[in-house]
This record gives structure tokens, C-alpha cells and sequence, in this order.
């Protein structure tokens, strides 16, 4: 198999990062979410979602005390390193149109999909919890070190499409 590499050239000089494309997207789920009218990222929107994670309850997740609803946001960095830390949501998607929110739904030309036909970074991951398999989280997988202030960029380059017309027309289907 090929090694596919994407290089994104962020604003500052010599900053950078890749990612390595080495599997496709699981058939068996759509991963909708509601964006802007020509993104499927919303800057602000996901901004305002990545904050700084208290250590205590960084720990007691990763102890199983509390689950990741409880720390209320997507991302969590670390103050020290401002590297976002794994095992957290990530960005929410549905994974299957049916299932979203009638008022995630209303605008269809704010519909983004992540391409099934494309390739996904083998640094991300994405996370189906079993007690809700309706939502689909992309996450950072562990391992992988990415700074606070290049996630949204990251998640911007992910193989996002417009939700295709007749899974919007005839949801059903």
C-alpha cells in the first residue's frame, strides 16, 4: 500500500504538520455534522470547545471515576505543554442522519460528511461510544502530539464533503 503524506503550512513561518493517510473511513457510518455554509469547521465554534484541563479530573478519567461528558468540553490541553490531551470527546458527529437533532437538520447546506471514500490520518481516530453509537467523536489518538493552536487547522484538512443531496433529500434511505 501507497503512503499518502499531506503537509498544511499553518501561518507561521516553518510550522507545520502531516499527517499519514493510511486507512479509509468505516462504511458502516455517515459522520455528519453541522458546519458552516462553506466549511465543515466553524473556528470559533470549536475554539471556544478546546480548554485548559484541570489535572484532577484529567485523572479521574483516566481512572474511570467520571466519563468524558463530565469535563463538558471537546478538547483539553495541558497548561504545562499546551499539548491537547487524548482520551477526551473530540469533535462531535452523528453517525447517521437520522439520528440528529431536527434543529442540526434544518439548514442542509450546513450538512458536512466525512468522506467514506477517503483516506483518514492514521494521528486521529475516531471513537463510537457503545452506549451512544449514534455519535461519532474524532479525537486525537494517543500518541500523537498536537499543539492547542493547531488542532483546529488539523481538524479543517479532515476529508470533509457536503453532505450529499439525496441522503439529505431522503434521510430514510
Amino acid at each position: 500500500m501507497t503512503r499518502n503524506r499531506q503537509i498544511l503550512k499553518l501561518l507561521g513561518i516553518g510550522e507545520h504538520f502531516s499527517f499519514n493517510y493510511w486507512r479509509k473511513i468505516s462504511k458502516g457510518c455517515q459522520f455528519i455534522r453541522f458546519g458552516g455554509e462553506r466549511m465543515a469547521i466553524d473556528r470559533k465554534a470549536v475554539k471556544r470547545k478546546i480548554m485548559p484541563c484541570e489535572k484532577d479530573l484529567y485523572e479521574k478519567l483516566m481512572a474511570g471515576e467520571i466519563n468524558e461528558e463530565s469535563l463538558r468540553y471537546d478538547f483539553c490541553y495541558d497548561r504545562d505543554n499546551q499539548l491537547i490531551l487524548p482520551d477526551v470527546l473530540g469533535l462531535s458527529t452523528f453517525t447517521n442522519r437520522n439520528l440528529m437533532p431536527s434543529h442540526l437538520t434544518r439548514d442542509p447546506e450546513r450538512l458536512w460528511q466525512l468522506d467514506p471514500e477517503s483516506r483518514f490520518p492514521n494521528e486521529l481516530e475516531i471513537f463510537v461510544p457503545q452506549d451512544r453509537s449514534f455519535k461519532g467523536y474524532i479525537r486525537i489518538k494517543k500518541g500523537t502530539q498536537v499543539e492547542k493552536d493547531k488542532l483546529i487547522e488539523m481538524l479543517g484538512c479532515l476529508p470533509w464533503r457536503k453532505c450529499p443531496k439525496q441522503l439529505v433529500e431522503n434521510p430514510l434511505n
